[in-house]
């Protein structure tokens, strides 16, 4: 039999034992709360990603969708026929595409299909709609921009400007050797021209 000191360093050890168990319990315990609480918190971070990711491709697509209504209405407007430009997106970047008659309407790479007229208006109207959504000043810079535009297209091409002009509240700087295409803006109201040239060494303008 045990004597009463072995007894209590018995009960002592046994206390001990209890007391490590009821510890042990207590951190796992304490570490499954903090498992579940950092799943928690997973979950929600993968929710709020989402939703982040949501409201991005939304955004980009609007941005996308408008500037492809811009600027095949745009196209449309100076070419005179039905253009459809889209933004398509490849391992190898981004492309731009158009479709129109003379593609028996499949969509191809601008740069592949066009002349070089439909190139310049479309980088035209991508640098507008650019500067508009950017929200910075609208003053846009065109030195010889136009020159491969054929010249039956050039009332509608200035008339399209004048519109962007009036309607977005652009103010575009043009220097161009194309006199038809100047006279042509210069009938517009709030157009302003000149003909610059150099008489006798001296650099002089003239209004037109």
């Amino acid at each position: 039999m045990l004597n009463k000191a072995e007894f209590d360093r018995m009960k002592t050890r046994l206390a001990t034992v209890v007391a490590k168990r009821e510890a042990l319990v207590a951190a796992e315990g304490r570490a499954r709360k903090t498992v579940l609480d950092l799943q928690e918190r997973s979950v929600i971070a993968d929710y709020a990603l989402a939703v982040s990711r949501g409201v991005y491709d939304s955004r980009i697509g609007k941005f996308v969708q408008e500037l492809q209504d811009i600027v095949s209405a745009g196209l449309s407007k100076v070419f005179g026929k039905k253009y459809e430009f889209r933004v398509d997106y490849r391992v190898s970047g981004v492309v731009f595409e158009i479709a129109s008659d003379d593609t028996a309407g499949e969509f191809v790479d601008i740069l592949d299909s066009h002349g070089g007229g439909v190139v310049q208006v479309t980088a035209f109207l991508l640098h507008v709609y650019a500067l508009s959504y950017s929200g910075a000043d609208k003053v846009v810079m065109l030195d010889e921009h136009f020159n491969n535009v054929s010249k039956e297209f050039k009332p509608a091409l200035a008339k399209l400007i004048v519109e962007l002009g009036e309607q977005m509240g652009f103010q575009f700087i043009l220097v161009s050797h194309d006199a038809e295409l100047i006279e042509y803006l210069a009938a517009a109201p709030k157009s302003i021209a000149y003909t610059v040239s150099l008489k006798n060494g001296q650099t002089t303008a003239e209004r037109w």
